[in-house]
């Protein structure tokens, strides 16, 4: 006889962390959007198909939706209070994923500009920003 007392016993690994399913996808080229899955496992796209077969532990309906990779913001001033807001969620929720900033002449670093540039990164290293900054 066979006993079924954990539930644990039948968990089936996901593949992913993340799918996206049947997104319009805008891949960056300028290409047309086309119909696809993106399968997201850490921080890296694992898989783009038009059906990726594998479950994510979790996934997202995106059928009549845009899916495009984040956003470059070439002139950004997104850096103004990201030491009171790590998450920089007024930059995130654009979909904006890099920020370059100090593009004005001037820039968060002051001083001898080797040195205090190494700071500054060093310092922005150790907020873990929700975003990539480039100066």
């Amino acid at each position: 006889m066979l006993a079924f007392g954990a539930p644990s016993l039948f968990r089936v690994r996901a593949a992913h962390d993340l799918v996206i399913r049947g997104g319009t996808v805008f891949d960056g080229t300028g290409a047309d959007g086309r119909e696809l899955d993106v399968a997201v496992a850490g921080s890296t796209i694992s898989e783009v198909a038009p059906r990726v077969t594998s479950r994510g532990r979790d996934e997202i309906d995106a059928r009549g939706l845009a899916v495009s990779p984040g956003f470059i913001d070439i002139h950004s001033h997104g850096d103004g209070n990201m030491f009171e807001d790590p998450r920089v969620e007024s930059v995130v929720r654009q979909g904006i994923t890099t920020i370059v900033a100090g593009v004005d002449g001037s820039s968060r670093a002051s001083g001898e500009a080797e040195k205090s540039f190494a700071l500054l990164f060093t310092s922005i290293d150790q907020l873990r920003p929700g975003c990539n900054v480039a100066s």
